[in-house]
């Protein structure tokens, strides 16, 4: 059952206990004028003097605010973009769009003259999915491939220029591409030696990792602070590992990003072959199909499925190949969910970019149309779900609003943000949107301001007076 899905929702069971039991246990009634003083008074703090809050919360099938702050002004959004992100895809592609890698043969067995394989994007494709199609052809009696290539027309640059270095060498800032391959990432494991010695290093995916140059300034010592670092140089392909590690310190493991996706394809798929005993003439890039229809097709799982991995584990290189999906106006569907093309600046689908701005009137707009489209539960089921799931399972936990909340976190220096659906237990359904720029404080400390909020929205009652 979707718990969000219904506008009015005062008596439906969460958790094993009712929304009237917790409504019996708050006392006096906490109205509007008294949510506005409290939250006012949580972010007027003169820790927050430097900071800039945005919020706005209304009731489902509602456009009147029981909060709002700044709630036209512009915001960089960090995460919380990919519930705009989700809500174009689901509108524009419906629900059950896959992904598809497409396979082109020539020749006959026991040799064939051409296999070719033409990505669109799939950033769920794997190692097990190549593997299948290594076992089918051996299982047919394919001993030889002549060529083997894969399709890729020339694109311009799949990296956003808007993305900071210290981001893209790492998992979460793998670029999307035509041909995507285990999420394009590999784990780099780091362990200490000897006292004194540089810590040693392994790829879990030997042709992956050889894409990287490995320069390793680091020292193994026998006490002290933890300070090992990993950072790219500029401009070349040279990964620099510099601090220290104690050398009773367990692995360490670093995800990183794969800076050639295509020709890791291609050098995996070769070796997989090799392993199956098909030998491989010539491996090679090529810009144009063949003009035959496609031998089969590798799907990737229905969107439903890629946006709920979006939504609650905040999957960077899934939003970003489902935006690429939605062509040169992609968020041109949440015009029709009624949210101004003039309270948003996207330049990305997953929120890495700090160029993004996005003003809470345009996230509960999303929100708000999200739940009256034919999609809405789909929508809601892929948030993070409050102490339970995803990005949320270590927020709220053994409160009244543990699985009362479902939402979507965002999180980038100096800027958070939450934003999804609440329940209360004596007010109808609220949408809501808590956004921080420029916060001076730690990340766990402005989370707890923004969970205090969240805390007060969900106190709120339906007040007559």
């Amino acid at each position: 059952m979707n718990r969000f899905l219904s506008l009015s929702l005062l008596s439906v069971v969460f958790c094993g206990v009712t929304s009237s039991t917790w409504a019996n246990a708050l006392s006096p009634d906490y109205c509007p004028a008294e949510l506005a003083t409290d939250i006012d008074g949580l972010i007027q703090s003169p820790k927050w003097r430097r900071s800039q809050w945005g919020i706005l919360a209304e009731s489902l099938g509602d456009d009147v605010p029981v909060y709002s702050r700044n709630a036209e002004q512009f915001f960089l959004p960090a995460s919380n973009a990919k519930l705009l992100t989700t809500a174009a895809a689901l509108e524009a592609l419906g629900p059950d769009f896959r992904f598809q890698t497409s396979v082109y043969r020539q020749g006959e067995k026991p040799l064939l003259t051409t296999l070719s394989l033409q990505g669109s994007g799939d950033p769920t494709l794997t190692h097990q999915q190549l593997q299948a199609l290594v076992n089918q052809l051996k299982a047919e009696g394919i001993s030889k491939i002549a060529n083997l290539e894969v399709i890729q027309p020339p694109a311009p640059d799949e990296l956003n220029s808007t993305w900071e270095w210290g981001d893209i060498q790492f998992y979460y800032g793998a670029a999307p591409s035509p041909i995507v391959l285990n999420q394009n990432t590999v784990t780099l494991t780091v362990k200490p030696t000897k006292v004194g010695e540089p810590p040693q290093f392994a790829w879990s995916d030997a042709i992956a990792g050889s894409q990287w140059r490995l320069k390793n300034l680091a020292k193994t010592v026998s006490e002290g602070d933890y300070t090992l670092s990993i950072s790219g140089r500029l401009g070349t392909n040279e990964l620099i590992i510099s601090g220290q590690i104690p050398v009773d310190f367990g692995p360490d493991l670093w995800r990183m990003a794969i800076l050639d996706p295509t020709n890791y394809l291609l050098k995996t798929l070769r070796q997989q072959f090799a392993i199956a005993g098909i030998q491989i003439g010539k491996t090679q890039i090529v810009a144009s199909p063949p003009t035959a229809a496609p031998w089969q097709r590798i799907e990737s799982p229905a969107l439903r499925e890629i946006i709920s991995e979006i939504n609650t584990n905040s999957q960077n290189l899934y939003a970003e190949a489902v935006l690429q999906q939605l062509g040169t106006s992609p968020f041109e569907a949440l015009n029709e969910l009624g949210v101004a093309s003039d309270s948003y600046r996207l330049v990305d689908g997953s929120g890495l970019s700090r160029q993004n701005r996005v003003s809470p009137e345009a996230l509960i707009k999303t929100l708000q149309g999200m739940a009256e489209s034919p999609h809405a539960e789909i929508y809601q089921n892929s948030l993070a779900i409050a102490g339970e799931t995803g990005t949320l399972t270590n927020r709220f936990q053994n409160t009244p609003l543990q699985g009362q909340l479902i939402g979507k976190t965002g999180t980038l220096s100096g800027m958070l943000s939450l934003s999804g659906y609440l329940n209360p237990p004596a007010h109808p359904p609220i949408a809501f949107t808590i956004l921080v720029n420029h916060s001076p404080l730690s990340s766990a400390e402005t989370r707890q301001t923004i969970d205090a909020i969240a805390t007060q929205l969900w106190r709120l009652h339906e007040c007559t007076k």
